[in-house]
């Protein structure tokens, strides 16, 4: 860090009270580039990892919910595409599929266990303003995204 770095990097931290803080260590291990001893981070763990701390403010493991994206849009790869995208947000997605139907036009959330942030923010992040809430069944996803051709049409 530069100096002006590390000055607005403390002018930032002063006010954040210490039991609010979430420490981390970037998933990785040890390695050697070039004769020089470093942390290798695993690339996708770490999205993980800094969607969990930052984005989430530190939202414990077992209130991420487990995605299950099914293809409602009749365009090939869509659920794919969208389960990438919640992946890169720092979701984790259990499953892809196509929909019962292919003529969904928009999309539609369900989710059995509330409209918590967490269904709150994928619901912002893929535009999607219809959420339904359902009963868990035994081996359900807590959420699952039916994609429409509106969601499709954005990525």
């Amino acid at each position: 860090l530069t100096m002006k770095d590390r000055d607005g990097l403390a002018d930032f931290l002063k006010d954040i009270k210490p039991e609010k803080m979430v420490m981390d260590v970037l998933p990785g291990g040890p390695g050697n580039i070039h004769g020089a001893s470093y942390w290798i981070v695993d690339d996708a763990e770490k999205v993980r990892v800094v969607n969990r701390d930052l984005l989430f403010q530190g939202m414990p493991e077992e209130e991420m919910p487990k995605i299950e994206v099914l293809n409602g849009s009749g365009i090939s790869g869509a659920a794919r595409r969208v389960a990438d995208q919640l992946t890169k947000a720092g979701f984790e997605v259990t499953k892809t599929d196509n929909a019962p139907s292919s003529d969904y036009s928009e999309c539609y959330i369900i989710t059995r266990k509330g409209k918590t942030p967490a269904v709150e923010r994928i619901a912002q992040l893929l535009n999607c303003r219809d959420i339904r809430e359902e009963a868990a069944v035994a081996g359900s996803p807590d959420v699952t995204v039916v994609v429409g051709r509106s969601v499709s049409a954005q990525l």
